[in-house]
């Protein structure tokens, strides 16, 4: 009767995953959540580990719901979602930096640093968090750090007009800090708008399941932005849908050569790895994912199944 109950409850929880699924493709992100939650309360619950394609919905699902909200002026139930999201993803810069942008429209400015700082410490290359510091501290008139914070961004980026820099430099040199800021925010506005457009429209295709359009937004945002380590983590996974598993890996070394605390982009290069046959590269990758994030459910899960594929290594010393 057992061994029924396990199947019966196996039928159900395949019948919620879809239904999940097919409310995500239809908008319904609500009902995509409530589906998603029962299934992972009920592997909670009897001591199973959540299954990634679950994960992954959930997590989309609570942006895709905080972004709603935000756009409604429901600041309060936006932040609820992102904070649901960071719980099941916590090493994932783009949903602190959205938290932080929140807070910043909120004037809860320490609580808006602190996110953008998180950010940043998951992947200090991330242009739009250290810009955000930087619109951050000219909002709360900190004139000083605005201006060392933007002259900073032009060591990691070239995406910004030259003109209006150089105008803002000298402007500085005159000690005009109030132009120097202003001409400095025009200086790096114009272009990564336009590269972060881009990204939200290849994942917008990813999602669609449309991964040649994809590829082509994420990489004309990558000639834009070629430092920043999510586009490659992203190019990486539009890859792994082709069966371009050679390229993929490549992108993804990038992505973590980049931003060293990128768990997720560490745990895809573990998975292609894997994919190659590389075992021993990509027991390596997962032991890195594992280190920045012990209580990763998925870089948990992939470094037990690994450890029990890799065999350990032969001693150099021969058998007596």
């Amino acid at each position: 009767m057992a061994f029924v109950r396990e199947i019966l409850d196996q039928h159900c929880l395949n019948q919620f995953l879809k239904l999940a699924l097919k409310s995500f493709n239809e908008g319904n992100y609500h009902q995509t959540i409530e589906s998603l939650e029962m299934i992972r309360q009920h592997d909670e619950t009897v001591g199973h580990k959540c299954s990634d394609v679950v994960t992954f919905y959930l997590i989309e699902a609570r942006v895709a719901m905080a972004k709603l909200y935000w756009k409604q002026g429901n600041a309060t139930a936006a932040i609820e979602e992102y904070r649901e999201a960071i719980k099941l993803a916590p090493r994932y810069a783009d949903l602190h930096l959205s938290l932080g942008r929140i807070y910043a429209g909120r004037h809860e400015y320490q609580q808006a640093e602190n996110f953008f700082k998180k950010a940043l410490e998951i992947n200090p290359n991330y242009i739009e968090a250290l810009l955000s510091q930087a619109y951050l501290a000219a909002e709360q008139n900190l004139p000083e750090k605005a201006v060392k914070l933007f002259i900073g961004l032009s060591a990691k980026t070239n995406f910004y007009k030259q003109e209006l820099y150089d105008k803002a430099l000298a402007e500085v040199n005159k000690g005009d800090l109030a132009k120097a800021i202003k001409d400095f925010n025009l200086a790096f506005k114009t272009s990564p708008d336009r590269a972060e457009t881009l990204c939200a429209l290849g994942q917008d295709a990813l999602r669609d399941n449309s991964c040649q359009e994809a590829v082509k937004y994420f990489l004309q945002a990558k000639k834009l932005k070629p430092g920043y380590a999510d586009i490659y983590n992203l190019l990486g996974v539009c890859y792994t849908h082709t069966g371009e598993w050679s390229k993929a890996a490549r992108l993804l070394k990038q992505a973590v050569k980049l931003a060293p605390h990128f768990t997720r982009a560490w745990l895809n290069l573990s998975i292609v790895n894997e994919r190659l046959d590389r075992k021993s590269q990509a027991l390596t990758a997962c032991k890195k994912a594992v280190s920045l994030e012990p209580k990763n459910i998925l870089a948990a899960e992939a470094m037990e199944r690994l450890s029990e594929k890799t065999p350990p290594r032969k001693s150099g010393r021969s058998k007596k």
